[in-house]
């Protein structure tokens, strides 16, 4: 095990952020450099694995990582054509050519998300080998409505849509059509929505893919991201998709994760320190940030895996404890049974078992990365975000299981809707500055006097109420006369206010205006609408002017 020093290496602040300017992309390494960095994770995982402190052969990393591949091909062939992925296929099955992986929810996810994918396939391309996007099913969304902008008596405002009238809380992969006429009208009411805005975006020839395919096989997710893997066939791009959940039903992943829990009590107690180190580094002060500690119930301990049923599809936590050469496995209600140490063989077996009696277990996204960057692939892309949390998965490998982790990419990119660029351009006033103004106007109203304006009658009482003011303004303020000189001032500035009628007035109306331009700018310049709310060709033309391959 190494030392926490060792670990801080990996757990050093990145200061990662998103693109901030309008079509701008954010690729790390940079595109000629990506061929010399795969080229080095295989040569360093190699010998990263051999010296790991991990009990399985090389033959057994070549089976897991054959099983992923043809898994892969399999749900790719189920919707699409992937015969062009047939002896590439074969060839990463067996390491011949590298793998590249990326991985995202399988929701509507903005531009800056697609990006990934279009990075994946270029790079693909650029290293001779093949790229798998895996379709992370096992999470659970906050909500399953789409924000989209709209508006209304010429201001601007945003609505949430809801594709179909589906239970909260569930799992992605748990999401099956409930009301289908509910399902079917969710193009025609975005676009309707859209309208006035974009009136050419690709919702509705999108949704049309999404509701043939979901007449099938029923899944709102899965449609979502078959139909999004289709329009990204028709641009050219070549990668396969898998889904987290057929993935963790494989007889590889099943024994990774006997092994993980056959040493549960370590795993805890390296993964809450490496996130101590972590929050201690970056100064978090929450326990949840960037993922929570695992728990301890009595003798049982927590392992980042999520279980339920379909029965009842709501996640579970899960807990092992040892109990001699038995590895017991609890879902906080009931025992799901026991396992023999080192019995990947019986893992396997106990776990199909347990799936036919649709019982489902999760990776939560530490397990799902090192998995997929220990064993499956050869390079995998982050967003922002993941390549925040994975520096806590690259310390933990690295004290856990000897394993000196991988180089990941990261890509990200901001593509605002085409309509923000009219509510941006020009000059607007600010809101602050206005309001300040305002502000002064009532402490201070003798500023913003207009005298040519008034008459001499007003003039004058102008004047007097001016000396006034200053009078008690420049009364050295006392115990006894304070209530009296503040009560003083008010009086006078309130007078003087009486002459600034029409520039209130005017100041309210710019006040208005900056605020309605600013409310308008902070909802249409947001890079997380759903890609499917811009039109195709915008989109198109964004990921085409993008350097994403090596030069030749």
């Amino acid at each position: 095990m190494t030392s926490q020093v060792d670990v801080a290496e990996y757990l050093t602040y990145r200061p990662l952020r998103a693109p901030q300017g309008d079509r701008t992309s954010f690729l790390y390494p940079p595109p000629a450099l990506i061929p010399t960095v795969v080229d080095r994770n295989i040569r360093d995982k190699s010998e990263a694995a051999a010296s790991a402190s991990l009990p399985f052969s090389e033959k057994w990393f070549r089976g897991a990582r054959g099983e992923f591949v043809r898994a892969a091909m399999h749900w790719t062939s189920s919707y699409a054509d992937a015969r062009w992925a047939a002896q590439l296929g074969e060839q990463a099955a067996s390491g011949c050519v590298p793998l590249l992986l990326a991985g995202h929810q399988t929701e509507m996810f903005h531009p800056g998300v697609w990006f990934k994918n279009a990075v994946l396939s270029a790079a693909a391309r650029a290293v001779g080998g093949l790229g798998i996007h895996i379709l992370i099913d096992g999470d659970s969304p906050k909500t399953t409505a789409v924000r989209v902008p709209t508006a209304v008596d010429g201001r601007h405002a945003v609505l949430s849509l809801f594709p179909d009238r589906s239970e909260s809380g569930l799992p992605y992969e748990e999401q099956f059509v409930r009301d289908w006429e509910c399902f079917q009208s969710f193009g025609d009411r975005v676009h309707e929505a859209l309208a006035p805005l974009m009136p050419a975006s690709m919702i509705r020839g999108y949704w049309t893919l999404v509701r043939r395919l979901a007449a099938e096989n029923r899944h709102v997710p899965w449609s979502l991201a078959q139909a999004r893997h289709l329009l990204e066939r028709e641009w050219g791009w070549r990668t396969l998709e898998v889904p987290q959940s057929v993935v963790c039903d494989l007889p590889g992943f099943a024994a990774f994760a006997a092994f993980l829990w056959s040493r549960a009590e370590d795993f805890s107690g390296v993964h809450n320190r490496v996130l101590a180190e972590y929050r201690r580094i970056h100064r978090i002060r929450t326990d949840a940030r960037p993922m929570p500690d695992l728990k301890r119930q009595d003798d049982w301990w927590e392992v980042p895996f999520w279980v339920w049923s379909t029965d009842a599809p709501k996640r579970r936590r899960l807990y092992i404890r040892r109990s001699g050469r038995c590895v017991r496995i609890y879902d906080g209600v009931s025992s799901l049974g026991c396992l023999r140490e080192d019995d990947w063989d019986g893992a396997a077996a106990w776990w199909g078992e347990l799936r036919r009696r649709g019982t489902k277990i999760r990776g939560r996204a530490i397990v799902t990365t090192m998995w997929a960057r220990m064993v499956l692939g050869d390079w995998f892309i982050h967003g922002i975000g993941g390549a925040k949390y994975d520096q806590v998965t690259d310390a933990f490998m690295y004290e856990f299981c000897g394993f000196r982790p991988p180089a990941f990419g990261i890509a990200s990119a901001t593509v605002r809707l085409p309509v923000a660029a009219e509510v941006l351009s020009g000059p607007r006033a600010d809101p602050c500055r206005l309001r300040r103004r305002g502000r002064e106007m009532i402490f201070h109203p003798e500023r913003f006097i207009v005298w040519d304006s008034l008459s001499n009658g007003e003039r004058d009482r102008a004047e007097a109420w001016m000396a006034e003011k200053r009078r008690w303004v420049e009364t050295p303020k006392t115990p006894n006369n304070a209530a009296k000189r503040h009560r003083a001032i008010t009086q006078a500035n309130r007078e003087l206010g009486e002459f600034l009628s029409r520039e209130r007035e005017r100041l309210e109306r710019e006040l208005e205006e900056a605020e309605n331009r600013a409310r308008d700018a902070a909802i249409l310049s947001s890079r997380e609408f759903a890609f499917c709310l811009y039109p195709e060709s915008y989109l198109r033309e964004f990921f085409e002017s993008q350097p994403l391959s090596p030069p030749s």
